[in-house]
């Protein structure tokens, strides 16, 4: 490690704290549903029954795949890497998919 070097962001911690302030405004009535999505998946999980593991590998992939288009094509307008991250999020997602 270096200490005297500092690493370089592509964008400032301002804008970087905007992108959560819009994203927390624009999906401010649906954090409801999406806590109680979180903690039903959290309640399937000690459940050991088959049909558990699909739906929490559904409601995982719903929020993945959400997170994915909200930040990358909605709230991340100041990166000019947005297509880069947006094609390899969901890239990642759809070769989990396939694996799982």
């Amino acid at each position: 490690m270096c200490p005297n070097k500092k690493m370089k962001l592509p964008f400032t911690s301002e804008g970087f704290l905007t992108v959560f302030e819009n994203y927390n405004q624009a999906v401010f009535p649906m954090q409801v549903v999406l806590y109680l999505l979180a903690a039903l998946v959290v309640y399937l999980s000690a459940r050991k029954e088959a049909w558990t593991d699909n739906v929490i590998s559904g409601i995982l992939t719903f929020f993945w795949l959400g997170m994915g288009i909200a930040n990358h094509l909605v709230f991340s307008q100041q990166s000019i890497r947005r297509p880069i991250f947006l094609k390899h999020f969901l890239f990642c997602k759809v070769v989990s998919c396939c694996f799982y």
